[in-house]
Protein backbone atom coordinates (compact mmCIF):
# COMPACT_ATOMS: atom_id res chain seq x y z
CA UNK A 1 0.00 0.00 0.00
CA UNK A 2 1.60 3.55 -1.03
CA UNK A 3 -0.06 6.74 0.40
CA UNK A 4 1.29 10.01 -0.49
CA UNK A 5 1.19 12.49 2.32
CA UNK A 6 4.20 14.74 1.37
CA UNK A 7 4.21 15.14 -2.80
CA UNK A 8 7.27 17.16 -2.59
CA UNK A 9 9.13 14.27 -0.95
CA UNK A 10 7.73 11.86 -3.04
CA UNK A 11 8.67 13.61 -6.31
CA UNK A 12 12.44 14.35 -4.75
CA UNK A 13 12.62 10.68 -4.09
CA UNK A 14 11.08 9.19 -6.84
CA UNK A 15 13.22 11.05 -9.30
CA UNK A 16 16.46 10.72 -7.28
CA UNK A 17 16.30 7.64 -5.24
CA UNK A 18 20.01 7.21 -5.08
CA UNK A 19 20.82 8.39 -1.63
CA UNK A 20 24.31 9.92 -3.33
CA UNK A 21 22.61 12.13 -5.72
CA UNK A 22 20.39 13.74 -3.03
CA UNK A 23 23.06 13.63 -0.29
CA UNK A 24 24.88 16.78 -1.72
CA UNK A 25 21.34 19.06 -1.64
CA UNK A 26 20.50 18.02 1.78
CA UNK A 27 23.54 18.22 3.60
CA UNK A 28 24.54 21.91 1.96
CA UNK A 29 23.37 23.31 5.23
CA UNK A 30 21.62 22.79 8.46
CA UNK A 31 18.38 23.94 7.61
CA UNK A 32 18.74 21.92 4.47
CA UNK A 33 18.77 18.63 6.68
CA UNK A 34 15.89 19.95 8.93
CA UNK A 35 13.67 20.68 6.36
CA UNK A 36 14.39 17.33 4.62
CA UNK A 37 13.97 15.46 8.01
CA UNK A 38 10.49 17.52 8.39
CA UNK A 39 8.92 16.34 5.37
CA UNK A 40 10.21 12.50 5.55
CA UNK A 41 8.93 12.89 9.31
CA UNK A 42 5.42 14.58 7.93
CA UNK A 43 5.13 11.48 5.27
CA UNK A 44 6.90 8.77 7.11
CA UNK A 45 6.34 9.01 10.87
CA UNK A 46 4.32 9.16 13.59
CA UNK A 47 3.59 9.88 17.10
CA UNK A 48 2.53 7.63 20.01
CA UNK A 49 0.38 9.11 22.73
CA UNK A 50 2.98 8.97 25.23
CA UNK A 51 5.53 11.30 22.71
CA UNK A 52 7.44 8.56 21.24
CA UNK A 53 8.49 9.61 17.56
CA UNK A 54 9.06 6.97 15.37
CA UNK A 55 9.08 6.34 11.06
CA UNK A 56 9.00 3.66 9.13
CA UNK A 57 10.25 2.92 5.22
CA UNK A 58 10.40 -0.46 3.31
CA UNK A 59 13.96 1.11 1.56
CA UNK A 60 16.05 0.20 4.48
CA UNK A 61 19.11 2.26 2.71
CA UNK A 62 17.01 5.64 2.75
CA UNK A 63 15.64 5.03 6.40
CA UNK A 64 19.92 4.48 7.28
CA UNK A 65 20.35 7.66 5.35
CA UNK A 66 17.55 9.90 7.50
CA UNK A 67 18.98 8.24 10.75
CA UNK A 68 22.54 9.91 9.60
CA UNK A 69 20.60 13.22 8.99
CA UNK A 70 19.10 13.28 12.03
CA UNK A 71 22.40 11.97 13.66
CA UNK A 72 24.38 15.13 12.20
CA UNK A 73 21.60 17.47 13.78
CA UNK A 74 22.31 15.47 17.73
CA UNK A 75 19.29 13.62 17.37
CA UNK A 76 19.87 10.09 18.14
CA UNK A 77 17.96 6.75 16.90
CA UNK A 78 17.16 3.31 17.29
CA UNK A 79 18.71 0.90 14.84
CA UNK A 80 16.23 -0.06 12.03
CA UNK A 81 14.50 -3.21 12.96
CA UNK A 82 11.51 -4.79 10.51
CA UNK A 83 7.99 -4.18 11.34
CA UNK A 84 6.42 -5.33 9.07
CA UNK A 85 7.69 -8.91 7.02
CA UNK A 86 7.29 -9.14 3.41
CA UNK A 87 4.10 -11.47 2.21
CA UNK A 88 2.47 -10.47 5.84
CA UNK A 89 -1.69 -10.21 5.20
CA UNK A 90 -2.35 -6.23 6.66
CA UNK A 91 -6.12 -4.54 7.07
CA UNK A 92 -6.05 -0.98 5.98
CA UNK A 93 -9.16 0.10 8.58
CA UNK A 94 -9.88 3.03 6.82
CA UNK A 95 -10.46 1.65 3.46
CA UNK A 96 -11.99 -1.69 4.62
CA UNK A 97 -9.11 -3.55 2.84
CA UNK A 98 -6.59 -6.35 3.53
CA UNK A 99 -3.33 -6.14 1.52
CA UNK A 100 -0.28 -8.25 1.84
CA UNK A 101 3.38 -6.27 2.43
CA UNK A 102 5.32 -6.90 -0.55
CA UNK A 103 8.77 -5.37 0.77
CA UNK A 104 9.82 -5.52 4.70
CA UNK A 105 9.27 -2.48 5.80
CA UNK A 106 11.73 -1.32 9.19
CA UNK A 107 11.37 1.50 11.75
CA UNK A 108 13.47 3.40 13.47
CA UNK A 109 12.83 5.29 17.04
CA UNK A 110 14.01 8.72 18.09
CA UNK A 111 15.63 8.04 21.08
CA UNK A 112 13.48 9.84 24.65
CA UNK A 113 16.26 11.77 25.82
CA UNK A 114 16.15 13.63 22.15
CA UNK A 115 12.62 14.06 21.31
CA UNK A 116 12.37 17.35 22.59
CA UNK A 117 15.72 18.40 20.38
CA UNK A 118 13.62 16.49 17.53
CA UNK A 119 10.78 19.16 17.90
CA UNK A 120 12.74 21.93 18.55
CA UNK A 121 15.14 21.61 15.75
CA UNK A 122 12.56 19.67 13.31
CA UNK A 123 8.76 19.42 14.17
CA UNK A 124 6.00 18.63 12.07
CA UNK A 125 4.29 20.74 9.36
CA UNK A 126 1.10 18.30 9.49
Amino acid sequence: MVEVESKTLYELLRKLIDINKIAPFVEYCEECMRRFARSFFDSEGCVSKNGQISCSNSDLQLLQYVRKILNLLGIRTTEPKICVKKETALFDRRKGKTYTAKKDVYRIYVRMSDVLRFYQLIGFTI
